[in-house]
């Protein structure tokens, strides 16, 4: 029995045809070659972790030779408003307003 394509497949395989040409161009507007390689490396090293939390925030971990780093593509406030402090209270009253992103700057 032949398969059927339907026009969801036909429009996904439209648009997935070859999006990364467009999105590399844009890259070489902006970085160096050797930058994007590194970055491509990483990715074909499954060393780029996406994380989308439950109120569908993304953010990235990026697993370096030497250190793991937290990307985090979009924020929607100043970073006048972030601020750290090492004490569990403080951290208990950011994760509770949701107003700040904590970060951890410990090294293990």
């Amino acid at each position: 029995m032949p398969h059927l394509t339907s026009s969801y497949e036909i429009n996904l395989t439209r648009r997935l045809s070859n999006p990364v040409d467009g999105s590399l161009e844009r890259l070489r507007s902006i970085f160096p070659e050797t930058t994007i390689v590194a970055a491509l490396d990483l990715v074909d090293r499954a060393c780029v972790i996406k994380y989308t939390s439950p109120w569908g925030r993304s953010y990235f971990e990026v697993l370096g030779s030497t250190a793991a780093y937290t990307v985090f593509p979009q924020l929607d406030f100043p970073a006048s408003a972030s601020c750290y402090c090492t004490c569990p209270s403080f951290a208990f009253a950011v994760l509770m307003s949701e107003s700040h992103i904590t970060v951890c700057t410990s090294s293990k």
